[in-house]
């Protein structure tokens, strides 16, 4: 027979074990409110940014490929590095194929291990910590000034994009290398858009200064700067809503088991009684 006491502290502790789920979740929810005007607010700036990265017209001109990969520290998120490292091998694996020269980055332990188990060869850098401080435009600047010193024709970065609490999945940014970009703008202002018509003649005014020559490639980077705070961004928020998803699981989970323990634990208490209250009767019987 099963000691009801041993039930009963084990059951004591999966309760404990709720408590603690459903504050995790509770946290990570907590976190996310309020994101719908800030994600609204940083889609409106980058739809006006990201037409001049566009990569399609280059397909034959990419030999040299840079992949970011952004993963994160933090426990108890559920497959959310997994979906992000499982999406960087299937294009690795891609662009190994069509022979082109890869080198990769990442952000986080779980993906600098995964590349040094799988592709150690391509690895150039990796990056730690960055989810333990507030994410700012100078966090990703100062990230894309170290990736800026790799060459590159088309740069992806692959992340998890926020749309709920309970919903992220795998998303790109697909970025060309600056070369591409200033023949993005050409191209663009020739068919007619004014703010290409605008970079268009910035190009022109500079190309006889070198003095401002610089200024196109400085506006590319703060371009590209915001486009990986997006990323990173998109990722933290995913990761909060793959931990507010994960503990609500585990919270259904246990209490699951806490409702069959308790089952158990009553099952052995009657049981207990009854034997007892058996002995009582037939000392009962033997004393008269």
């Amino acid at each position: 027979m099963v000691d009801p006491k041993k039930l009963l502290k084990q059951l004591k502790s999966y309760e404990r074990f709720k408590l603690l789920t459903k504050a995790i979740q509770m946290v990570a929810l907590s976190q996310l409110s309020g994101l719908k005007t800030k994600i609204a607010s940083r889609q409106y700036a980058l739809s006006s940014i990201l037409p001049y990265f566009d990569t399609s017209s280059y397909s034959d001109k990419d030999l040299n490929y840079l992949v970011l990969s952004i993963t994160v520290d933090k426990s108890c998120c559920g497959p959310h590095n997994g979906n992000v490292l499982k999406a960087s091998k299937s294009l690795i694996e891609d662009l190994k194929e069509k022979n082109k020269n890869i080198k990769l980055a990442s952000i986080g332990r779980k993906a600098k291990f995964f590349f040094k188990k799988y592709y150690r060869a391509f690895q150039v850098l990796n990056i730690f910590n960055l989810d333990k401080e507030p994410l700012s435009l100078f966090t990703a600047q100062v990230l894309m000034e170290k990736l800026m010193a790799y060459s590159f024709d088309r740069f992806y970065i692959i992340f998890n994009r926020f749309y709920s609490a309970f919903t992220q999945k795998v998303s790109y940014y697909d970025v060309c290398s600056f070369s591409f970009y200033t023949s993005n703008i050409i191209n663009r202002a020739k068919d007619g858009d004014k703010i290409s018509h605008i970079y268009a003649s910035l190009l022109n005014s500079l190309s006889g200064d070198s003095n401002f020559a610089p200024l196109l490639e400085d506006f590319y980077t703060y371009s590209i700067s915001l486009i990986a705070l997006d990323a990173l961004e998109e990722n933290e928020y995913s990761a909060l809503g793959a931990r507010a998803t994960a503990m609500n699981n585990a919270t259904k989970n246990v209490s699951e088991l806490i409702d069959r323990l308790r089952l158990s634990y009553n099952k052995a208490r009657q049981e207990t009684i009854t034997n007892e209250l058996i002995e009582i009767v037939s000392c009962v019987n033997f004393v008269g």
